[in-house]
């Protein structure tokens, strides 16, 4: 319980109005501060509703400890009915979980008024507390797959809860970090089973599942909760509740659901920039967001038909948390490119690095191959130059083989003399002298 919340957060139990017998008290019934409810001192009121008040007090035995006390006007107990409360309120005592708000005791005022007695959470609602400290989408989702687990665990020890709501889903900062915490959970149950017949139709007609707003009490099980949830998951995405002509309690022959992303369509520009701002994003950029899966995660919990839901709180969350990992979402219809597209998104480090490194293969491949063609290029002109020098040298050795060497030294000789002679008789002496001791072919 938190001091700052409205009387519509606090009263968990808002149904058709109900003549309310009044308790010792003041001239308005309400507790009086300093007033004993067995061993609770009454400190303050907190809020009040159809079904009674929530007092904030201070217990004094066996512990001193602030307390918030819940004072159930809405009918009295016989002995019969007594026995039954106070079975239920064991049940509800044996849940311990950190999301949820723990019941510490429970029991019935002189004039038989029951009243639970609870752990005190000064916390704010989820959906204020976002707002408020702008928390981001992610971080949003994050919060909500806490609450989720809290009432999974309640749903294990086979308590329902019937009036989740923002004003039952408080958030208390703990060490820094924020916490969120189920309060009320399963008084309404124990109550109305107490009660029998006779008791108030329990919930919050905004977030009421259909089966909990007919005249069936028999069907309710704890895929209402995971409605009640749905529509809080909206409020979270989308910044507002479903629109009136949508509403499955109000309105149960309404058509289709409109989707958290066409509900921000609507919006003015206005009313789309303040939901915005404290997440980040711009409006289209939330619409995408949503549009993708957020979308059908929201309309697979908020199914008017109960097979059609979530099986559990706990598929809700855990379907939640495949969109935080970027893995497939399961209220997502089926398909092979879906599929693949996240895996990519999931794996896109992965991808990168592996293209990268075929990238790589393939260029050294390609140098490779590039490099080898021009081997086998370089060693074909290589071998034809080859042939032509063969060509050449071949050529040139039929020249020569056609010469007659020894005919040529003669004709050379010849003509050596011929010129000598026009000069000296000496040097004719000396050319033949010089002609002796060569061969024709050296003359040559």
């Amino acid at each position: 319980m938190h001091p700052n919340a409205t009387s519509d957060d606090l009263d968990p139990t808002e149904a058709i109005p109900a003549s309310s017998p009044q308790d010792a008290a003041g001239e308005d019934g309400v507790l009086a501060p300093g007033l004993l409810v067995g061993r609770y001192r009454i400190d303050a009121l907190l809020g009040r509703g159809g079904m009674g008040e929530v007092y904030r007090a201070e217990q004094l035995e066996p512990v001193r400890r602030t307390v918030a006390l819940k004072l159930l006007r809405g009918q009295r107990l016989d002995a019969r009915h007594l026995a039954y409360f106070e079975v239920e309120q064991q049940v509800l005592a044996q849940m311990r979980h950190p999301g949820i708000a723990q019941v510490y005791d429970a029991g019935a005022t002189a004039k038989g008024f029951p009243y639970f007695v609870m752990e005190f959470i000064d916390g704010t609602p989820v959906t204020l507390y976002c707002q408020q400290h702008a928390v981001p989408l992610r971080q949003r989702i994050g919060l909500f797959i806490m609450i989720c687990q809290a009432v999974q665990h309640a749903h294990q020890k086979g308590v329902i809860h019937r009036d989740l709501k923002p004003g039952n889903l408080l958030v208390d900062q703990v060490d820094g970090r924020p916490v969120p915490k189920v309060i009320d959970f399963g008084i309404a149950t124990a109550s109305s089973r107490a009660l029998g017949a006779a008791a108030e139709r329990a919930g919050t007609p905004d977030y009421m599942s259909p089966e909990q707003a007919g005249p069936d009490s028999a069907s309710i099980d704890t895929r209402s909760d995971v409605y009640s949830l749905g529509v809080v998951l909206y409020e979270l995405l989308a910044g507002v509740r479903p629109s009136a002509s949508h509403e499955t309690a109000v309105a149960p022959s309404a058509g289709t659901l409109r989707r958290p992303s066409e509900q921000l369509a609507t919006l003015s520009e206005a009313q789309a920039g303040e939901l915005v701002a404290p997440l980040g994003i711009s409006v289209p950029r939330l619409r995408r967001l949503l549009r993708g899966e957020l979308d059908w995660i929201v309309l697979k919990a908020m199914q008017r038909e109960r097979g059609d839901r979530y099986a559990s709180a706990s598929e809700l969350a855990a379907d939640l948390q495949r969109f935080l990992d970027g893995r497939p979402v399961l209220a997502v219809p089926a398909s092979r490119g879906y599929a693949w597209r996240k895996f990519a998104l999931r794996h896109r480090g992965a991808l990168a690095a592996g293209v990268v490194a075929a990238g790589a293969l393939l260029g050294g491949l390609g140098l490779s191959l590039y490099g080898l063609v021009q081997a086998r290029e370089q060693r074909a002109v290589a071998e034809q130059r080859s042939i032509e020098l063969g060509k050449v040298a071949a050529f040139q050795q039929s020249m020569l083989e056609a010469v007659d060497i020894e005919a040529m030294g003669l004709d050379i000789a010849a003509g050596l003399r011929g010129q000598v002679a026009q000069g000296g008789a000496r040097d004719v002496a000396a050319l033949e002298q010089a002609l002796g001791h060569a061969s024709t072919a050296d003359v040559a």
